[in-house]
């Protein structure tokens, strides 16, 4: 291994080589790589030894994603806070400059636009600042009169993701008020109270995202697990058969 490590300098110049040739293709596989990592086990230590492994410094990476930041979709955008949590090193600098383009405080952001509150608060989850986004989303609501059920939909994802699951279950009802067979807002409903103990609720929940979409697969495992915390297994098999015929890869 340690052989390995310390190379000769045959090796580290054909790395030298190949790292001015990468691909944006090539970048990207390498920060996915890296984040999946950092989410497994945070840290520094994990990035210098993943930038050993994989051949490829830190800064060079960073150079790439700077100016590549404007290509990025809002998912993998989102999982740059890992980077930021880092706390040092230039790929941690560059993903806090890229996320402060977003404000972070109610008290920083002034607008009386019900759509750019939504669309800030979008921002902020997909950060991972649930809290800062729900305050967000409660502009929405205020400005909007309550009347925007994607709004109610959202506050939820963000209150479970905090563990607030009563919260949850009241902003997945108002938006079921508003957009009954909405089966995204009954499935989260269920993982609500699911999360509660709150099983047989729960399975009600998946029954009716299920009948608004049957090939929901997600709602037939969250339905299957339900079941099996009340020990009703040959059900519990059941819905895990639908999941499962719903979720097999195309050709399968």
């Amino acid at each position: 291994m340690w052989n390995w490590l310390k190379g000769d300098r045959k090796q580290t110049e054909q790395q030298v080589v190949k790292s001015a040739t990468r691909s944006d293709a090539e970048y990207l596989r390498l920060l996915n790589d890296l984040l999946e990592r950092l989410a497994v086990e945070p840290g520094y230590a994990t990035l210098t030894a993943w930038s050993i492994i994989q051949g490829v410094k830190e800064g060079e990476l960073a150079v790439w994603l700077r100016g590549a930041a404007e290509q990025l979709d809002e998912n993998l955008r989102g999982r740059l806070e890992l980077l930021v949590k880092l706390g040092r090193g230039d790929l941690s600098l560059v993903a806090e400059e890229i996320l402060g383009a977003a404000k972070t405080t109610v008290q920083d952001f002034s607008s009386d636009d019900a759509e750019e509150w939504f669309d800030r608060g979008n921002s902020l989850a997909m950060e991972g600042k649930y809290e800062e986004a729900i305050k967000s989303y409660d502009r929405v609501t205020f400005l909007l009169n309550h009347d925007d059920h994607s709004t109610w939909f959202n506050r939820g994802i963000c209150l479970n993701h905090l563990g607030r699951f009563e919260e949850a279950i009241k902003s997945y009802d108002q938006d079921i008020l508003l957009n009954c067979d909405n089966h995204l807002s009954w499935f989260g409903r269920s993982f609500s109270l699911h999360n509660l103990g709150r099983y047989e609720e729960a399975i009600e929940s998946c029954n009716q995202a299920i009948s608004f979409k049957n090939n929901y697969y997600k709602a037939w495992s969250n339905r299957g697990l339900s079941l099996a915390c009340l020990d009703r297994y040959e059900d519990a098999i059941k819905s895990y058969d639908q999941a499962i015929s719903f979720n097999r890869p195309v050709g399968k």
